[in-house]
């Protein structure tokens, strides 16, 4: 008898995508906690106290690119969602979502459309910088 390989919970879409389609939202927080208010009613910027809670920082540019390129692999439905959260994912910059559509350009399965959502306080968004983002792909500007 085979022996059975345990599914790890981050190559589960990559091993079933034979099973048929998936779809799955993805939920990513490119700067951890960080964030420039202090909502009472935020439920993450105080698991940054916890032991092995998220820090303030920036998803490396290595990393980045990996998350993309694994994501789209796994991908077996009609349509790519990630929600880029935090803190607040604008701290990150143009720059840094610049390279989430290089990759993702880089890395796309023709035809499969790219629906990405952007939660942010927007306390600090400039003029140009949701116009940046919305040049770059379609994007769902979603405010809390």
């Amino acid at each position: 008898m085979p022996a059975t390989v345990p599914i790890d919970k981050y190559d589960a879409p990559l091993q079933n995508h034979e099973r048929g389609p998936h779809k799955f939202h993805l939920m990513a927080k490119p700067g951890g906690c960080a964030c420039n208010l202090d909502c009472r009613y935020c439920f993450y910027l105080s698991k940054s106290a916890l032991p092995d809670g998220p820090k303030p920082g920036r998803m490396s540019d290595a990393t980045l690119e990996t998350f993309v390129r694994k994501y789209l692999e796994a991908i077996t439905g009609d349509q790519v969602i990630i929600s880029w959260q935090g803190g607040e994912p604008s701290l990150l910059g143009l720059p840094f979502y610049r390279k989430v559509i290089e990759y993702q350009k880089r890395n796309a399965k023709p035809g499969l459309p790219w629906l990405p959502t952007f939660d942010d306080n927007a306390s600090d968004l400039n003029v140009n910088f949701p116009s940046g983002l919305r040049k770059l792909a379609a994007l769902s500007l979603r405010t809390t």
